[in-house]
Order: C-alpha cells, then sequence, then structure tokens
C-alpha cells in the first residue's frame, strides 16, 4: 500500500477498525501457510503461484518512491523491472 505516510500491517489493520468501526487484527504468515490456505480456499494453482512470485517481489525490499502529490513513480524505479 503506498499513501502520505508509511505504516506497519499491524498499523494499516488499526486504521481500517477505526475506519469500518470493528476490529480487524493483521495476522503474519509465511509464505508456505499463505499458499496452502488460498489452495484450500480453491484458488487455482496458476494464481496461487502468481501471487506468491508477487509476495517474493515485495519481500525483496524495493520501495518504491510515489511522489505525494502526483501519486506517481520515477522512471528509476522501473529500471530493469520491465521487459
Amino acid at each position: 500500500m503506498s499513501g502520505p505516510e508509511a505504516l506497519s500491517m499491524a498499523e494499516v489493520a488499526e486504521q481500517i477498525s477505526l475506519a469500518v468501526g470493528t476490529t480487524v487484527r493483521y495476522v503474519s504468515i509465511t509464505r508456505e501457510e499463505r499458499k496452502q490456505a488460498l489452495r484450500a480456499a480453491g484458488v487455482p494453482s496458476f494464481s496461487v503461484d502468481a501471487l506468491d512470485a508477487q509476495a517474493g517481489e515485495r519481500l525483496k525490499g524495493m520501495e518504491a518512491t510515489v511522489h505525494p502529490e502526483t501519486h506517481t513513480a520515477p522512471a528509476s524505479a522501473f529500471h530493469g523491472r520491465c521487459g
């Protein structure tokens, strides 16, 4: 997620809780646990694999810098990531 400030996932859950008026908790799970849960929910294997690859990219630690007014990332954020 992006926005005007960096929030932990627990802080995101807290903000959602405040907005919807009910408690929302963030529960950290491993990538393997996530894959198992998705499969158990009937998500097709190709989608599970794609979501896992996406999670792997996020976990590599690349942080996109997004301009707070234009909500765009500099072209350098995509260097070597496309095509």
